[in-house]
Order: structure tokens, then sequence, then C-alpha cells
């Protein structure tokens, strides 16, 4: 795909329910689906306010030419998925998959929204996550949740590298003349990041310039950011 064909690229990744926002950023951005492509770099949902909410956003964004790629937190939710189709009383015995995500990886609100969904409805939404691509690439720049494993070649990637990614991915150097735009870490865990957690910006590797982190820890008091390629300028709401 030519990025040129484009007015230019806007990314976004880990809303998290955080609907609200999501409208105000595209609008500050003055986003055009026919002019401009937008990137949602996985993690829509979970710990926010509007889990579902953001999601159908994303869904009806992609309708209209958005990627939406697929993040750790709809991974979780299509495993669980599986889980709750195959059994017909996971309320009453909930598995242990289930209970994780619920209680340590922020589920509860998103399994609220859900819970009184049609098995048709649940099944849509599981075959709609199970399809969704894991990552991205325009020219030289390539869009993963997570990152990316830089010790094997792009195409030897696999699932968990791209949503889950290395603990420490943003300490290598990615790919020759590639820019890996990504999520998942929340800059303020980052070297070199503001102070306060609501002061968090993008991140742009200052040392090897091939990776830029675009979580900027929204649910957790930060912001949430949207970058605009090529040109490098940022949009910010909280």
């Amino acid at each position: 795909m030519d990025e040129k064909k484009y007015r230019r690229i806007l990314a976004v990744s880990d809303i998290h329910g955080q609907k609200k926002y999501f409208l105000k950023v595209l609008e500050q951005s003055q986003y055009d689906p026919s002019q401009d492509l937008l990137i949602i770099a996985g993690d829509s949902l979970d710990r926010g306010e509007d889990n579902i909410g953001s999601f159908e956003l994303c869904q009806n964004l992609h309708k209209n030419g958005a990627i939406f790629l697929k993040g750790n937190h709809e991974q979780m939710l299509e495993e669980n998925l599986q889980k709750m189709l195959a059994d017909t009383n996971w309320k009453k015995r909930p598995p242990e998959e289930l209970l994780i995500w619920f209680t340590y990886n922020g589920g509860s609100k998103t399994l609220n929204e859900i819970k009184d969904f049609s098995v048709t409805n649940l099944t849509q939404l599981f075959f709609y996550i199970r399809a969704m691509p894991t990552h991205f690439v325009i020219d030289d720049y390539i869009f993963a949740h997570a990152g990316i494993n830089p010790a094997k070649e792009l195409a030897e990637n696999t699932t968990k590298d791209f949503i889950w990614g290395l603990r420490d991915f943003y300490a290598h150097p990615a790919y020759v003349g590639k820019t890996v735009i990504f999520g998942h870490t929340p800059t303020f865990y980052l070297p070199n990041a503001p102070k306060r957690i609501s002061d968090s910006l993008i991140w742009h590797d200052p040392i090897h310039h091939d990776k830029i982190d675009i979580d900027c820890g929204c649910v957790f008091g930060g912001r949430l950011a949207c970058l605009e390629l090529p040109s490098l300028q940022e949009y910010y709401c909280s």
C-alpha cells in the first residue's frame, strides 16, 4: 500500500474503553476518512467506562477504511468468548481464564457489558476478533500493538510477538529503514518520560530513532494520544 495515496496517517492505541476521549482526539486531528488513513493499534477495550462502545466505534471506523489491529486485550476477550460459548453455565462456573481476565486484566467492566448478550451476538463478536490483523505495514512504517521481535525477520514474528511483545523491546534496534509504531507499554514506563503520568507524551526512541510508542496511558490517568505521519504532529486528549 502506498502512503502517498493518503493525505496523512493517524495512529491511536490503547483506547481502553475511553470512547469520549477517542472521539475528541479524532475531532482534534480533523480526521477525514476520505483523505486520511487511521490505524487503531489494539486494546480498544477493558478497564474503561465504555468498552463495547469503544470497540463498536472502532468497528465502524474500520468499515470506513481504518485499520483495526488486535491487541492483547482483544485476544483475551476472544479466548474468553470461546470459553463462554463452549459452556452455557459459565456464569455459575466461570473458567479460570475468565476469572484471571476479570480480576487482574481489567476485563470486569467489559464482561459486565456483554454478560447479557445473546449467543448470536457473542458468536459474532468472537469471529470478528479472531479475524483481526495483528500488524500492518505501509511504506517505512510497521504498526503492531506491542511492537515486534527484532531478533526475527518480520514474517517470522508470531501473534504473541505482535500483541504481547518483548519486555525490553524498546531497548533494541528494530529493522533497518523501518519505524515501528506501537503501544501496549505506557510511555511513562520508558526512559526520559515526564515525571507526572498526566503529562505523558508520545515516546520517540532517542537512541535508535526507529520506534515510537503512542500509548500515553489514558486509562491510568495519562492521556490519549494520536500521532500524525509523516509530519510527526501529536494530538492529546484527557
